[in-house]
């Protein structure tokens, strides 16, 4: 078992290496960066992980072409032979009225 201070050079090298955040943070802060909500220091440093941790980078791609691919849903429709579960779903998720 690492003891506290091991665990906190162990943390502060993984910030030091990605950006200045960790995965963890990083993941905190995908929505308000996809949204623009960032500060730009806030952005520096998302930016920074995403440029060291390849994980993070496609994880962040993913989650772009989700919320993509839902805002085409919301704006079409489901898309033809979608299950309805799905389709109920993401609405739920999404706070809206399900039929």
């Amino acid at each position: 078992m690492s003891k506290p201070d091991d665990l906190e050079a162990r943390l502060k090298a993984m910030r030091d290496t990605h950006g200045g955040i960790t995965c963890e943070e990083f993941d905190g802060f995908i929505l308000d960066y996809v949204e623009g909500r960032l500060t730009p220091e806030q952005k520096k440093m998302f930016s920074g992980h995403i440029a060291a941790c390849p994980g993070c980078a496609r994880y962040l791609e993913q989650y772009q072409a989700t919320r993509d691919a839902v805002a085409v849903t919301a704006n079409d429709g489901p898309p033809r032979g979608a299950p309805k579960e799905l389709v109920n779903a993401i609405l739920t998720a999404l706070g809206r009225k399900t039929s």
